[in-house]
């Protein structure tokens, strides 16, 4: 007879029955935790460290036996029982106290302290060795031994894993693995395995825990790089294959950071993303001490509002973008299951990243402090901290009820995650911050003007909307709290806008006033800034819905309405009233063109209406008349002009009045490209400007020179009276725009989404860096029955001065025989120098007047001036190189074009 049940026989009637009772319904796993014992679950078992005997391995274990009840095992000491035993020995009763125990639930502590004995070591004589080179599969059965189960049926057992993961040395070679064992009962095991050696010198698969430092899961792929450390095998994989990272995670849980080699991450760059649970954040903070201590620089990635975690369970990249939280115990491994991108989770990281910052130890007691005592965050302590947006040993007594900026505590050793942090949160509090390429502007609203303005941002406006969004805080020794509110630190305003493109805040393309048209052609309607498009529009009046799929009938019906609006315009030919539609919806849709070519408009004199046609595609666009701009002559001026108004995001640039030849190469190239890079006024530093700006130019016998020729539009107005400026209209045509703005406006995008809907043939060849525009814009007027807007093209090219001059020389240039630059000095000096006076090469001295200086041609710039001009064709001839004379120097000779 066992010693519970005579026990039982000498203690009272009916205590057989209570027995019985106990064992069935009183849970050992509740009671061992009830005295304090912290249980892990290991598939159908628990484990913890044995109450008994001292240990640091737990071998404690509580299992359900074939009679349904709870029972327990040390395969340390040796001692086993069930929920009566377990009372007994650990309060160090008899049976019936320990019944009396149980039907109570005894409230005290355990009254045994655990024995020092030595502890009977389960894996005894079996050892690791090197494993074979058949990999485990998942869904392939594997057979292994447990030695804990030594002696019992379940000694030797197998199982299909449904997930296998290998570690590895540091050079590849196999170590063991863990693998994933799911239950019948939806729970799950994650056993460590190893190939070993028996004590009977059987090889096989075994149930061994790694020896101890164990390595990290995905040591081999370490390389130099900056490294992430996860929690769990599955999110390493999927965190790895997701963005190409180096990822690590360890083995054996929560319970194993202790038992691993952390050496490998010495002296290296760290980030740690934590489980989104509070055992997730303890670990990481675990991890990032031992880092720390071996020289790593550490930081923190992912969520840490726990307290507002929520119901979502496929939390996707959306969610977080608008500010919704997840479950807790969401990991890296769900963003990657949800779908998020390499992008989305590189972003991620890069915007929730925050120090590792350790805090001093508390203070001495100090009459100036208070007689508590206090601690003072500091970067030069050793007890760490997980900073969080709202930290809570920062307490600001100054903030007012209805203040709901977050908290930002400063401190000046990481200055770059509190840079990104105060990024992130002006963006996500919709800052009036803009990027334009490379440059930071802000958003600045004038009274009267129908859309906004960009202004450089600089250190002190930084500052400003800086503290507007944010409560700062800096530790204070001289304050009882410890902590004091203060604005922006200046270091953060400069560092920044010394980032230089690294923002979070959205790249701004244009502002405009009006609908426009995005690229794919969709018409962009809705208020307020168009990530799609990078466009910000803002207007005060009211529009009406865009039709979606108008008709070719419908199209006519619009252009009517703008052909009527402008019907008053004296235009040349229907060429140009043509050009000066397309003038109207390029200015509309500009923004969302890659390039567009410049509108020239030329009359014959003063007063024509050269500007009003400007006015009126300026007002449509934006809502006010065109500011303009005179066209400087030197090239330097003229790129300080466009520049400045490029950095303002204004929609229209106009050169007005121009006297001379428009000729520039900065301006041909902020025609024909998305971005140019110009030089910041006063500084020596550039900027990436967007280009998205309807260029136009005005001027009485306009014209246009050099490669400029090719990227211009030109409307010809001609009044056919001596002083047009006197003639008298019924109303003023821009006027007449404005009120009718709204009505024009959603004219010129039907004319366009009739277009596209419709699938309108598009003229072919477009026109060279042109191409969307010549598209669009270009080829719905032709599809509508206009004339080509580009008619005037060859008007324009004949009126080239450059293309004049080059003509005169290569009409007055030898064509006879070939010749070098120094025949052409010599003709000319005979004839500058004849002394009889018979005017000889007259033609070719008139047409290289200006290579002529002090009666002599200057041969060096003559050669420079064929070199450019080598076999260009002007008027049907060209000039061409047949090669070099006996002494060396380059033949030229002029030939028909083909």
């Amino acid at each position: 007879m066992n010693k519970i049940a005579e026990d039982a026989r000498t203690s009272r009637p009916g205590a057989t029955h209570d027995i019985d009772r106990l064992r069935r319904d009183v849970s050992l796993s509740s009671t061992v935790e009830h005295y304090g014992y912290k249980l892990e679950r290991n598939g159908h078992e628990f484990e913890t460290c044995c109450p008994f005997h001292a240990e640091d391995t737990a071998s404690f274990t509580i299992f359900v036996g074939q009679d349904g009840v709870e029972r327990f095992q040390c395969f340390g000491c040796g001692e086993k029982g069930d929920v009566l035993d377990f009372v007994q020995k650990v309060k160090g009763v008899n049976l019936p106290e320990a019944i009396r125990i149980l039907d109570g639930r005894d409230n005290t502590r355990p009254n045994v302290q655990p024995r020092k004995i030595q502890a009977r070591n389960a894996y005894d004589g079996i050892t690791a060795i090197t494993p074979p080179a058949d990999i485990l599969q998942p869904g392939s059965r594997v057979r292994l031994y447990n030695p804990k189960r030594k002696g019992e049926r379940s000694e030797w057992g197998s199982f299909a894993p449904s997930m296998v993961f290998p570690y590895r040395h540091i050079d590849g070679s196999l170590f063991g693995y863990v693998l994933r064992h799911d239950l019948p009962d939806g729970g799950k095991e994650t056993p460590m395995v190893m190939f070993t050696c028996l004590p009977d010198g059987t090889e096989t698969w075994c149930r061994f825990p790694f020896p101890k430092p164990r390595p990290l899961y995905g040591l081999h792929e370490l390389g130099d790089r900056q490294v992430l450390i996860v929690e769990g095998e599955k999110c390493r994989d999927k965190l790895r294959r997701a963005t190409g990272r180096a990822v690590v995670s360890w083995a054996g849980g929560t319970q194993g950071v202790k038992h691993t080699d952390w050496s490998p991450l010495a002296g290296r760059d760290v980030i740690i993303w934590p489980d989104f649970d509070a055992p997730g954040m303890a670990t990481a903070l675990e991890i990032a001490v031992k880092l720390t201590e071996l020289g790593a620089h550490v930081r923190f990635v992912g969520l840490t509002q726990l307290g507002a975690a929520s119901g979502i369970e496929q939390y996707t990249f959306d969610d977080w973008k608008v500010g919704d939280l997840p479950l807790r115990g969401w990991d890296s491994a769900d963003a990657a299951d949800a779908g998020w991108t390499k992008a989305q989770l590189d972003e991620f990281m890069r915007l929730t990243m925050r120090p590792f910052l350790p805090v001093e130890p508390a203070a001495e007691k100090s009459p100036g402090l208070g007689q508590e005592e206090r601690k003072r965050p500091s970067a030069n302590s050793d007890t760490p901290v997980l900073v969080h947006d709202d930290p809570t040993n920062v307490v600001d007594h100054t903030r007012t009820p209805d203040d709901d900026r977050p908290m930002i505590a400063f401190y000046e050793s990481d200055i770059s995650e509190v840079v990104s942090r105060a990024c992130q949160m002006a963006c996500e509090r919709e800052a009036p911050l803009y990027a334009r390429g490379t440059s930071l502007f802000r958003l600045v609203r004038i009274e009267g003007a129908d859309a906004p303005i960009l202004v450089p941002a600089d250190r002190v406006s930084m500052i400003e909307i800086f503290s507007k969004i944010i409560r700062w805080m800096k530790p204070d020794a001289r304050v009882s709290q410890g902590w004091k509110p203060v604005s922006c630190p200046s270091l953060v305003a400069e560092a920044a806008l010394a980032r230089q493109g690294e923002w979070p805040f959205p790249q701004i393309k244009a502002i405009v006033s009006t609908p426009t048209m995005r690229r794919d052609g969709s018409i962009l309607c809705k208020q307020g800034f168009d990530r799609q498009s990078g466009i910000l529009f803002e207007s005060d009046e009211r529009w009406p819905a865009m039709p979606e799929h108008p008709t070719k009938k419908d199209a006519h019906n619009a252009v009517a309405k703008v052909r009527k609006l402008l019907s008053t315009f004296p235009f040349v030919s229907d060429v140009d009233c043509s050009a000066a539609i397309a003038l109207m919806l390029t200015a509309i849709i500009r923004p969302s063109m890659k390039t567009a070519p410049l509108f020239g408009i030329n009359a014959t004199a003063p007063g024509t209406g050269k500007s009003k046609l400007v006015d009126v595609a300026a007002v449509l666009a934006t809502g006010r008349v065109a500011a303009v701009d005179s066209y400087p002559t030197e090239e330097e001026e003229l790129r300080k002009t466009i520049s400045a108004r490029l950095m303002q995001g204004g929609c229209f640039i106009t050169l007005d009045n121009a006297s001379a030849a428009l000729r520039s190469d900065f301006l041909c190239q902020v025609l024909s490209q998305e971005e140019v890079s110009s030089r910041v006024l006063g500084a020596s530093r550039t900027v990436t400007l967007p280009t998205a700006v309807t260029f136009c130019a005005t001027g009485n016998g306009l014209r246009f020179a050099g490669d400029l020729t090719r990227r211009v539009v030109l409307v010809n107005l001609d009044a056919g009276v001596e002083r047009p400026e006197e003639r008298v209209f019924e109303q003023d045509v821009v006027e007449v725009a404005q009120l009718q703005r709204v009505e024009i406006v959603t004219a010129c995008l039907t004319i366009l989404r009739a277009f596209m809907v419709n699938k309108g043939e598009k003229v072919v060849p477009a026109l060279g860096s042109f191409e969307q525009w010549s598209n669009m814009v270009r080829s719905a007027l032709v599809w509508l029955g206009m004339p080509d807007p580009l008619g005037n093209s060859i008007k324009v090219r004949d009126n080239d001065p450059e293309k004049e001059r080059t003509s005169a020389i290569l009409s007055a240039l030898p064509t006879d025989k070939p010749w070098t630059a120094s025949d052409i000095a010599k003709m000319v000096d005979e004839g500058i120098h004849d002394p009889i006076g018979n005017r000889r090469h007259e033609a070719l001295i008139d047409a290289l007047s200006e290579f002529i200086e002090r009666g002599r041609l200057k041969t060096t710039g003559f050669s420079g001036f064929l070199r450019k001009n080598q076999g260009r064709i002007v008027n049907g001839q060209m000039i061409v190189s047949p090669g070099k004379n006996r002494l060396n120097a380059v033949l030229w000779n002029v030939e028909t074009g083909q």
